[in-house]
């Protein structure tokens, strides 16, 4: 499985981390994509052709993360999309409200 960690900010995420260095020693392939524009990081991660798109999601995060799922639902809608972190964990609801597949809660 290919899994792509697909975030705004270049910032080290800890969670994001551990999830791929424990996805790579399984077997898995793992990466990241960043960038701040909603284009270039639903064409980074297209490019990418990930078997599922990991998002750490926090509240600041909602209105670009909500807009980078969409663009990515439309080009390819069977992609799988998850979320972790706060705002899930806080507002599970978010998950009737945007695309998302599967949310994490309390991670």
């Amino acid at each position: 499985m290919k899994v792509v960690f697909a975030q705004r900010l270049w910032h080290e995420m800890l969670g994001s981390m551990t999830l791929s260095a424990i996805l790579r020693r399984a077997g898995h392939e793992a990466t990241a994509a960043i960038s701040g524009s909603v284009g270039r990081l639903t064409r980074h991660i297209l490019e990418l052709q990930p078997d599922l798109v990991a998002l750490y999601w926090c509240s600041d995060d909602h209105q670009f993360l909500d807009a980078v799922c969409r663009a990515l639902k439309l080009a390819q809608p069977d992609l799988a999309i998850i979320a972790g972190g706060p705002h899930p964990t806080l507002v599970p609801s978010m998950i009737e409200r945007t695309v998302l597949d599967a949310i994490c809660i309390g991670e």
